[in-house]
């Protein structure tokens, strides 16, 4: 496998996001434990704390912690998003790090609540919907932006994992056309 190809950018991408700190609450006492080398916790009910990611998602699925409303991307979060992506024909600017990756995240883990019934199926049936509904509008708009010759203010409110899959596009089209020939300058 290319280790420059979409999916090696977009692992290394995740493999950032996983190990970021991420804020969270604790909803249940419990003992400090070691992971790789290092100690974590206690855990006092309702203290605040600042964790990696991965850790925040094994003790989120255990109902240790809960994530801290401003430090992760919600369904409420996703729709706000996609109704100013869908009233807008250009690509807006997306706050989040990591959105693609932390829809993902959000959906694995309320997949993950709802095999241990602590969450309705709809919930998650509800949110890949509004995942997919964000991928849809802003895909259009990154196809659009890559068949622009000449660089665009567009660009600069590409997601880093947008920008992975525009730059192929781009770079894919300029061969295409390439390949064919200057067809609009030769019959001029």
């Amino acid at each position: 496998m290319c280790p420059f190809s979409i999916k090696n950018k977009l692992k290394r991408d995740q493999n950032e996001y996983i190990h970021q700190k991420v804020d969270v609450i604790v909803i249940k006492e419990f003992p400090s434990f070691s992971i790789l080398g290092k100690f974590i916790g206690p855990f006092k009910l309702g203290h605040p704390m600042t964790i990696e990611q991965y850790i925040a998602r094994i003790l989120v699925e255990e109902g240790v912690v809960k994530f801290d409303d401003s430090s992760q991307l919600d369904r409420k979060g996703i729709q706000k998003i996609n109704f100013q992506e869908s009233t807008n024909p250009e690509l807006g600017k997306i706050a989040e790090d990591f959105i693609y990756t932390q829809a993902r995240e959000q959906l694995e883990i309320i997949n993950s609540l709802y095999e241990q019934g602590k969450v309705p199926r709809q919930e998650f049936k509800q949110l890949l919907s509004d995942v997919n509904d964000l991928i849809r509008v802003r895909l259009a708009k990154i196809n659009r932006l890559a068949v622009q010759t000449g660089k665009s203010q567009s660009e600069r409110y590409l997601t880093q994992e947008e920008r992975i899959l525009y730059e192929e596009i781009s770079e894919k089209i300029k061969e295409w056309k390439s390949a064919l020939g200057k067809i609009d300058s030769k019959f001029h």
